[in-house]
């Protein structure tokens, strides 16, 4: 019995690291399905054969298309943010990049893999490993004593 407990919890360890990463956000999406990726290259390429050219035509249509972009998405001389606001939103960026060490903050000497991650994977499996062999260690001398 208590091998198989130790057997069990030993497995049970195994899978706890092996698993771990899903905790921590990591994913195993292989990206866009081709289908996708395929539909953008056309709608790209279409995009391109329309607005191709230096006519004025060509360059009018641009302009545009920019002009209902920005009024859509509240750009430019249609955004409703006041100038108070923007420079909050651009101090709130400064201070988001300095805090997150993004942009003009990020270091670039060190590594950017996630070893803290990997720290607590390893922690996380070794303390159940730990555990397992602790519990297995103490059934196995409890049985001992209890047949004497």
């Amino acid at each position: 019995m208590s091998r198989t407990f130790a057997l069990v919890s030993v497995v049970a360890a195994v899978a706890t690291g092996m698993f771990s990463h899903r905790a921590l956000g990591a994913t195993n999406d292989s990206g866009p399905p081709a289908q996708a990726v395929s539909a953008l290259t056309q709608r790209g390429l279409s995009h391109d054969q329309i607005y191709q050219g230096d006519s004025a035509q060509a360059a009018r249509a641009l302009e545009v298309r920019g002009q209902a972009f920005n009024r859509y998405y509240h750009l430019g001389t249609y955004s409703t943010v006041s100038g108070q606001a923007a420079r909050a939103l651009q101090e709130r960026s400064v201070a988001l990049d300095r805090t997150y060490k993004l942009g003009a903050y990020a270091d670039t000497s060190g590594s950017s893999f996630p070893w803290s991650s990997v720290e607590i994977g390893i922690a996380g499996t070794i303390g159940v490993i730990l555990v397992a062999f602790a519990a297995a260690v103490g059934v196995r001398k409890r049985r001992t004593v209890i047949a004497v």
